[in-house]
Order: structure tokens, then sequence, then C-alpha cells
């Protein structure tokens, strides 16, 4: 019943919640991008850039639903069927397939471009991991204020608790200070952030099976790095999400299909793949291929009808990741510390969209400003990092499948 009051099932009235807390999102990635100077990169897929924009604050409206029943029974679990139950898995599910897609289209632009891999690693350690560090502050300033500012366990078990945070919870997300269920201060967000490693180390290899030259320290280390991973975190297999974006990948590379699925009347498959998925009771295995049609489509750079590539989406997609890391923390700081449980619990329906579409915004300008201050002079220090890595190193050997002398 609290669901069902809530989100309307699947009624007209329970996508408007979302529906509004979405524009104004949107409407607020536009200020803050004209007021930071957010400015798309060159070069850059819009419509992927504007599909994480979305992928992002869709997985906001489903932690938003969560909290609503959160704050009234204290259970943390997914919402009966409606439009916000699969919504955080599908959404990670496509930012998986957008992962798969960039990085396996760099293997295959590798044969006219060599990849630098060093600069490509230093690149995936500056974009994750100074956000990252900041959201791990503020996850432990929450922590030290539900303990308050006491410590509740030995301080060596403290430092292992923090230690295993600060690793991208690669294999386990503790409990902080016996904090009971510290993982639900970011919504549980980080689990996906191993996967990402995951994928990231597994690059030399798909490299090697594309015939593409690696340097073998650079094979081996990742080599180990993947299977003490998976040792120590036996479910840490690779979603077939990353399959799907890797085909992609390949699609988009194939002009005549590219230039065909451009097409505005594509864009109506788009639309149809995301009602499927989201709104019908199709067979898994028909939702499965249209979704990867739908992902190919935008994969070559089909707009549908503007919505992806407009310019409030973009800056949307270029602060995603703050969108996606920060909002648990946002949504758990408003309804613990500012409205407290029996203020939360006694809000409408409608009271909590409109206070879930005000923190909505503030996860936006937030993100924004963790981008242009932190994200944005992090990526600017690629070049640097790489060339002080590379000095008065050797080249090293190189493992050679491509069959060229």
């Amino acid at each position: 019943m609290l669901w069902q009051t809530l989100c309307m099932q699947d009624s007209v009235l329970g996508w408007a919640f979302g529906a509004v807390a979405l524009l104004v999102g949107l409407v607020t990635a536009l200020a803050m991008g004209k007021l930071l100077g957010i400015d798309p990169a060159p070069g850059r897929n819009a419509s992927i850039d504007g599909l994480r924009g979305y992928l992002a604050f869709g997985v906001f409206l489903h932690h938003a639903t969560v909290w609503y029943l959160y704050a009234r029974t204290g259970a943390w679990g997914s919402p009966p069927p409606s439009i916000y139950r699969e919504l955080a898995n599908t959404c990670v599910s496509l930012s998986f397939m957008i992962t798969a897609y960039l990085f396996v289209g760099k293997l295959l632009d590798a044969r006219a471009r060599p990849i630098d891999w060093t600069a490509l690693f230093v690149s995936r350690v500056l974009r994750l991991t100074p956000l990252y560090l900041l959201a791990m502050g503020a996850l432990f300033l929450l922590v030290g204020a539900l303990s308050g500012w006491q410590l509740r366990v030995p301080p060596s078990a403290l430092f292992e608790q923090a230690g295993h945070w600060l690793c991208f919870s690669m294999l386990k997300a503790p409990d902080v200070n016996g904090v009971p269920a510290t993982t639900l201060l970011m919504a549980g967000v980080t689990w996906s952030l191993a996967y990402e490693w995951l994928f990231y180390l597994s690059l030399p290899a798909l490299a090697l099976m594309l015939r593409i030259r690696v340097p073998m320290a650079l094979w081996i280390g990742c080599t180990v790095g993947v299977v003490l991973l998976v040792m120590n975190k036996p479910d840490a297999i690779f979603p077939t999400a990353f399959v799907k974006g890797a085909i992609a990948a390949f699609v988009s590379r194939q002009v005549r299909i590219a230039t065909l699925l451009r097409a505005p009347g594509f864009g109506l498959l788009v639309l149809a793949a995301a009602w499927v998925a989201m709104f019908s009771h199709a067979p898994n295995a028909l939702v499965t291929l249209l979704v990867l049609a739908g992902f190919c489509i935008v994969a070559c750079g089909n707009t549908v009808f503007g919505l992806l590539s407009n310019r409030a989406a973009v800056v949307l997609g270029d602060i995603s990741y703050g969108v996606y890391l920060l909002h648990g923390l946002l949504l758990s700081f408003t309804f613990m510390f500012i409205l407290g449980q029996e203020g939360g619990a006694a809000m409408s329906p409608t009271l909590h969209w409109a206070i879930a579409t005000a923190i909505g915004a503030g996860v936006v300008i937030a993100a924004a400003l963790t981008y242009r201050f932190v994200e944005a002079p992090a990526m600017k220090q690629v070049k640097r990092v790489t060339a002080w890595m590379r000095r008065g190193r050797s080249s090293g050997a190189t493992i050679d499948v491509s069959g060229s002398s």
C-alpha cells in the first residue's frame, strides 16, 4: 500500500512524479553548465553523453522511491512492480554497456591509432579516484555523526573497514565503526565500481584477442589483478551488459549501418525499446534484443529527436559520475539529519516527491561543482602524470599476436 500510494503503480501520476524531478534536474544542469562553463568536449558522441546523464538520474529516482518505504519501515529493498522497480538495475546495466562501447571501441581503433596504455590507465585512475575519495570523506563524516564521534571498534578494525571502502569496495563494503548498514548511506552504489575496474583490468586480455600489441608487464599485472579480484570476490563475474556494449562498438564502426541507424525514424525504435524494458512484461529474450538494438542505434549517433543531444542532457552526462556517486549521501543526509526518522515517515507522498525533487536539484548542483573543481582539474593532469611515469623508464617487452614482423 505504501508503494502504491507513492508510485501509483504504473499510473500517469506515478510517471509524473519522476518526470517533474527529471525536468527540474535537467534545468538545473543547464543552469550550472552555463554558470560553471561546463562545455561538451569536441569529438564526443553527444547521444552517449546524454544517455549517460539520464541513466545516472534514473538511479537517483529509484533510490528516492526506496527512501519512502525505508523512512517508514526501516526495510531497504526494491519497490514492488512499478516504473521505479527495475530503474536502477536497468540504468546501471546500460552504463556498463556504455563503458564497454567506449573502451572496446578504443581497442578497435587501435590499428589506426595505437593505444597509449599508460595514459589510458592514468586517465581511469584520475577520472574515478579524486571524486571517490571526496565521497568517502563525506561517508566517514556521516558515520562519525551517527556513531556520536566515539570509537566503537578497535582502531585496527576501523582502519581495515575504511581501507576496504577506500579501495572501491572491490572485495567488500563492511560496516564502519559499528554503524549498521553503512553501505546504505551511499545507497549501495559502490558495488558497480568494482565491475568497472574489473573491466578495465581485462582490457589488455581483450586487446590480445583482437591481435593488438600489449606491453608484457601490463598484461601480466592486469591478469594477476583480475585473478586476485575474482578469487577473493567469487561473484565478480562480468555482467552480460559488457558484451552488449562491445557488440555496439562493432556495429557503430560499420559505416553504412551507422549512417542508416542515425535516421530519425530509428529513434522510435529506441523509445519502443525503453517502453518495453520499463513498462511491459515481455519475455526477457525480447527485452534483451530490443535494448541491444536501441543501444546500437544510440551508439551510432541517433539523438532520439534531440532528447539525448540537447545541452542540458549532455551537461548532465558530463557530471553523471557525481550524480551517481553523491546522490545516496544527499538522500541519507536529508532524511537522517534534516528531516529525521519521524519527519520523513510523516510526509505525504506528494511532499516526499517535492523533497526528492529538491534533493535531485541539489545532487545536480553538487555534481556540477565537483566536476568543475575536482574531476576536471584531475583529468587535466593526465598528460603530466603520464609523462612523469615515463620519465627514465624503458619501453619494455611486448606481446605481439598481430602476425606482423
